[in-house]
């Protein structure tokens, strides 16, 4: 067994440690229509196995970062750290994403792809799922918060199991206000080379267990 897969079984094995509680709104809408609104009490976040990086060429889609010194890496321990750890307030900092293309657009078909290969499952075969972003303030602090969304699943016993880290926004093609135009090879483009995997984050978790 090789050291990510090791990694990967520790917290497979371990996920139902990191357990806190929350009400999250859920909303069902028809454009501007509001046609649903309730809240769903959620007690688990489950890693399920998905704290690490995966690339996908011909999809275009990366969440490796460049070093284990570089501001993704301490962003993406600290939230880590705080569900692994602490009674964290999970919605003061992130907030369900209602935006998801219409079922039948490239992009949705795109982001599936994405999503099952990174859980070597087929299509077919996901969950409902849906996105979590950080709220605004938090975006507006540190801009390297922009492109973080972490896709997961839920269900009605309260388990939430992550999917996919989204680092870039590159699983769904992003604006560049920069530029005024969506930008997906520019963005996949600048990391396209980066390879040091986020699973370290897990590393503390583990090493000192007895």
């Amino acid at each position: 067994m090789n050291i990510l897969e090791n990694r990967l079984k520790n917290i497979e094995e371990n996920k139902r440690e990191n357990i806190f509680k929350h009400r999250m709104k859920s909303i069902l809408r028809n454009g501007e229509k509001v046609l649903i609104s309730g809240e769903y009490e959620f007690d688990t976040f489950n890693f399920n196995g998905n704290l690490h990086s995966i690339k996908i060429e011909e999809e275009k889609f990366t969440n490796f970062i460049s070093s284990y010194n570089c501001k993704y890496y301490d962003i993406l321990s600290t939230i880590f750290d705080k569900l692994k750890y602490d009674n964290y307030k999970f919605l003061d900092e992130f907030e369900l994403d209602e935006y998801i293309p219409s079922k039948y657009s490239k992009e949705y078909m795109r982001l599936t792809r994405i999503i099952a290969s990174a859980n070597s499952v087929k299509q077919e075969k996901l969950p409902e799922i849906v996105k979590f972003k950080p709220v605004h303030y938090v975006r507006k602090k540190e801009k390297r918060y922009d492109g973080i969304r972490l896709y997961v699943s839920k269900d009605n016993s309260g388990n939430i199991d992550l999917y996919l880290i989204d680092i870039y926004h590159l699983a769904l093609n992003a604006f560049n206000s920069k530029i005024n135009k969506y930008d997906l090879d520019g963005n996949y483009k600048a990391r396209e080379n980066f390879n040091k995997c986020i699973s370290k984050i897990a590393d503390k978790y583990y090493e000192n267990k007895k």
